[in-house]
């Protein structure tokens, strides 16, 4: 997980939002999606749009979630109830999110 770290970094300071939110969503390890935050959509519906309808393939999905402060510093990056609904919905079971003291924990769905 730690060399999609920058990418992931990369991307949520891509978002338009003061709130820097990012998903990235992994297949079997891979890279194959990713999505940021926006007045209309959290950043985990950004990323599973991106993914489908891209044709299934074998591998278990997941979600990698991270939120960049003001300050650079990552921050926590909890998915939200509706959020945690949704990517249960699309097969997603496991979220590993950023927290407030730097590192990252993991949330079964």
């Amino acid at each position: 997980m730690s060399h999609y770290l920058a990418k992931a970094i990369k991307v949520a300071r891509g978002s338009p939002r003061p709130q820097k939110h990012a998903t990235l969503i992994l297949r079997g390890g891979a890279l194959c999606a990713w999505g940021t935050n926006s007045e209309r959509q959290h950043a985990e519906v950004a990323a599973v749009r991106m993914l489908f309808p891209i044709s299934q393939t074998p591998g278990t999905l997941v979600a990698v979630n991270i939120r960049i402060r003001k300050d650079g510093s990552l921050g926590i990056a909890a998915p939200c109830e509706e959020c945690k609904i949704f990517l249960r919905g699309v097969g997603i079971h496991t979220v590993r999110y950023s927290t407030n003291e730097g590192g990252f924990a993991i949330m079964r769905l």
